[in-house]
C-alpha cells in the first residue's frame, strides 16, 4: 500500500484546518465525524471546493432518502403481507412470495 493512501496516516495540520473550514461553510455536516470528512478530503486529494461540493450532494442525498432514520423504517403493509421471511440452512436470510399471491398460470 502506498504510504500516502494509508488510512492510519496521522491527520496533518492542513487536513485539520480543511475540516474546520468545511464545517464552517457546510453546517449540514455537523453530524459527520472528523474521520469521515477526512476520508472525503483525502479521496479528493485535499481539493477543498470539490470536497465541499461532494459532501453537500452526499448530505442532500441522505436527507432525500431518509438514510439517517433507516432504523425506524417499516415495510409497507402490502409488502410484508405478501412475503415470507426465513433463514436457510447456512443461516442466510431468505424471502419467499406467499403462494396465494404467486402467478401459477402459464
Amino acid at each position: 500500500m502506498h504510504a500516502a493512501l494509508s488510512p492510519t496516516r496521522p491527520i496533518s495540520a492542513e487536513e485539520q484546518q480543511a475540516i474546520v473550514d468545511l464545517r464552517t461553510i457546510l453546517p449540514s455536516i455537523e453530524c459527520l465525524e472528523d474521520s469521515y470528512i477526512l476520508r472525503w478530503l483525502r479521496a479528493k486529494d485535499l481539493r477543498f471546493d470539490e470536497t465541499a461540493e461532494a459532501l453537500k450532494k452526499h448530505v442532500t442525498f441522505r436527507k432525500a432518502w431518509e438514510l439517517d432514520s433507516i432504523e425506524s423504517w417499516e415495510a409497507p403493509e402490502i409488502r410484508s403481507n405478501r412475503l415470507l421471511r426465513g433463514i436457510n440452512s447456512p443461516r442466510l436470510p431468505t424471502i419467499h412470495r406467499r403462494p396465494a399471491f404467486s402467478n401459477n398460470q402459464s
